[in-house]
């Protein structure tokens, strides 16, 4: 099959969506299927190097939004767009973003009467991301209306996809009228290799993390929809009971100086590291997951987290808060729940995990026996199955 996608989300920017998108864009054409990707032009001075991947990329000319850094909004490019869609002849159009890149995609689909597919990935609406905004306090306001307007785009689609139920929920309780396609989100564990215990020690010595000190690691953009502020105050209360542990954030963001400060407020300068921007590549090649003996996340807006599945591939337990998607992957076999933004409890529930080798590894055996149902090779499966319905019905 020809497919098209359409994402606002792209390189140079870090996150779930960019993954997602790169990860089934690989996978359709290790398949044999013919894929070209539409996405936001970066801003000015950032270089791509496209011809290393296996699918055509095709730019579309951008402005700098008000949004966050790196997130771009298309000038209109329809008439191109369309034109590269009469060439390419897609069989079908997979929207990942109800946004500038995305609504292009989907009126194109509407023009050449191709089926379209859209995955919602983002709760974008939520409280937590409207902290990310400048301004973003007086946006609230119109939370409920954009969440009218959200299900009317996708109820514009031919099929709509979810990767967590409370997604479906969501959209429904908004006003979507079509039913939804539950799809998992995949992680190639082909790629997860078990490191050595020398390869462990240099990355220890690279991060100067003290031999004999127990390591919880965070894998995530360093933004205040992460709530990561609660996760260091919880660490306040972790390191006076507990000494000899470190905690690790990967990643970059804007709020990165704010948290640095925190950090240096509550005097944990030297028990919490920042590994600064580490691509998705980078991290997986040079096995950082492994570093930790726990996952953990304070973050209440995960969809379908591709940061806590790669920790569950790679046997982490994961201690995460009762919200949104967390609960559809953490349970009492890999991990704990908490209440959201109560670093008392969080702190409490890290102890307690730490503190237990035998649970630990019971929550370690159950990560790793439960990413099994999230193996990307499925997710393709039945995201293909989609496609081909779509094709040759065009609607589900």
């Amino acid at each position: 099959m020809h497919i098209a996608i359409f994402t606002d989300s792209f390189l140079p920017q870090i996150n779930g969506v960019v993954s997602y998108v790169f990860d089934t864009a690989n996978q359709l054409q290790k398949r044999g299927h013919q894929v070209i990707i539409f996405a936001p032009r970066p801003r000015r001075g950032i270089k791509l190097n496209l011809e290393q991947y296996p699918f055509t990329v095709k730019l579309l000319p951008s402005l700098p939004s008000f949004l966050y850094p790196d997130i771009r909004f298309t000038i209109p490019s329809l008439p191109k767009v369309l034109l590269i869609l009469k060439r390419f002849k897609p069989d079908v159009i997979h929207v990942q973003d109800p946004s500038t890149v995305g609504t292009e995609g989907l009126t194109a689909g509407k023009i050449l009467k191709i089926p379209v597919a859209i995955t919602f990935h983002t709760f974008f609406l939520d409280e937590e991301m409207f902290k990310n905004l400048k301004r973003g306090y007086k946006l609230k306001v119109f939370a409920r209306p954009l969440w009218k307007l959200t299900s009317y785009y996708h109820n514009l689609a031919n099929a709509v996809i979810c990767p967590s139920h409370v997604a479906a929920e969501e959209l429904k309780k908004h006003g979507l009228h079509k039913d939804t396609i539950f799809i998992n989100n995949g992680i190639d564990l082909s790629q997860i290799k078990k490191p050595s215990d020398s390869k462990i020690r240099s990355l220890r010595v690279k991060y100067h993390i003290p031999s004999d000190h127990q390591v919880v690691i965070n894998v995530s953009r360093l933004a205040p929809d992460k709530s990561l502020d609660v996760l260091i105050k919880a660490w306040r209360l972790i390191k006076d009971e507990a000494p000899k542990t470190t905690l690790v954030l990967v990643g970059d963001g804007p709020s990165r100086g704010r948290l640095q400060a925190l950090v240096e407020e509550l005097n944990l300068k030297s028990s919490v590291i920042f590994t600064g921007k580490l691509s998705r590549e980078e991290i997986i090649k040079n096995q950082i997951y492994y570093l930790g003996e726990l996952y953990v996340t304070t973050s209440k807006i995960e969809n379908q987290s591709i940061s806590m599945l790669e920790a569950m591939a790679h046997g982490l337990p994961v201690v995460g808060v009762d919200a949104r998607g967390t609960p559809e992957l953490v349970d009492d076999r890999n991990g704990f729940l908490t209440s959201p933004d109560d670093p008392h409890e969080f702190a409490q529930v890290v102890l307690k995990a730490l503190k237990n080798d035998k649970l630990r590894e019971k929550m370690s055996k159950g990560s790793l026996e439960k990413i099994k149902d999230y193996d990307i090779n499925v997710s393709t499966d039945k995201l293909l199955a989609v496609f081909r319905v779509l094709k040759n019905f065009k609607t589900i």
